[in-house]
């Protein structure tokens, strides 16, 4: 918080010892403010103001409000797509091919197909924006909105050069498995069964039983490097305690005449075991393939 010099801040929707963390004054003043010096909170005391931050944003075009989320702070500048290109490059031509997000009209993509025969480069910059989806608006699919499919292919049947497309959305690994767009239409939203069921002709769900090819694997991420991960050390055992009012089968003493219902060890009641104090010790090596600098977050399980 205090090292990244972070400006703004998201409470939870839930209590902690009965108090809510929205309205928790120990939380907003105590840790925020004072303990990690956050001090720049800005908001809106009235309609009015919050219509004059908004329009101090900027248009939509551009790519502006599409960099940010629907929980982000009012920066305090945009560097665009455009203004990066144009920092480093020396004569950069910009046509708009879709006038929104949505792009529900091809009357602009004349004009970027014709501006794309004379490029050495091409930058097509496409993806998503709040008015497609955000909290309380749901997408109804993962493909581009409206006619952005078309003008990515229009555009690199039309140039003569390079065409580098750029997508504006999630960004950083992702946290799910995307499907492809025939397991919505196959599977219904309201089975939510998990594993693979071959009468049913289901095919599992998550990445842990998903049986088919998914567009995006769970804990993928979009990069030019490719790293190698490898274990240096880990334990081959970990001893994990029980509680001490417990007996070995791991249930409650005071119930001697259960049985356990696994009794090779298949499984244990987590509330019987004492994690408190345990310690793993795990050194993994990570290698980057390439010779250019990067970050890569290993996830271990």
């Amino acid at each position: 918080m205090e090292e990244g010099h972070v400006s703004n801040v998201m409470c939870s929707y839930n209590r902690v010892n009965g108090i809510p963390t929205c309205a928790d004054p120990d939380l907003l003043k105590g840790v925020i403010r004072e303990q990690w010096n956050l001090d720049e909170i800005k908001y809106a005391t009235t309609p009015e103001d919050a219509v004059t931050l908004a329009l101090k944003v900027g248009p939509n075009g551009n790519a502006t409000m599409a960099m940010i989320s629907i929980y982000a702070g009012i920066p305090s500048e945009y560097i665009t797509p455009l203004q990066g290109l144009q920092k480093h490059i020396s004569f950069v031509t910009y046509t708009i091919g879709c006038p929104f997000v949505n792009c529900t009209n091809e009357l602009l993509d004349g004009l970027a197909t014709k501006a794309a025969t004379t490029a050495d480069v091409v930058v097509l910059v496409m993806g998503l924006g709040q008015s497609i989806e955000q909290k309380d608006l749901d997408r109804e699919n993962l493909i581009l909105p409206g006619y952005q499919e078309k003008l990515v292919k229009d555009m690199a049947n039309a140039t003569n050069g390079t065409m580098i497309l750029v997508i504006m959305s999630i960004t950083g690994r992702s946290p799910f498995t995307w499907y492809p767009k025939e397991y919505s239409d196959q599977v219904p939203m309201t089975n939510i069964n998990l594993r693979v069921n071959a009468t049913d002709n289901f095919p599992g769900r998550t990445y842990r039983f998903y049986i088919g090819k998914p567009l995006y694997e769970f804990g993928h991420g979009l990069s030019y490097l490719t790293f190698s991960k490898f274990v240096i050390y880990a334990p081959s055992t970990l001893l994990v305690p029980m509680k001490s009012s417990l007996n070995p089968s791991g249930f409650p003493s005071i119930y001697p005449s259960k049985q356990d219902p696994y009794p090779n060890g298949q499984a244990i009641d987590v509330s019987s075991v004492n994690c408190t104090n345990l310690q793993l010790v795990l050194v993994i090596g990570v290698r980057n393939n390439r010779p250019m600098n990067g970050d890569h977050v290993v996830l271990i399980f």
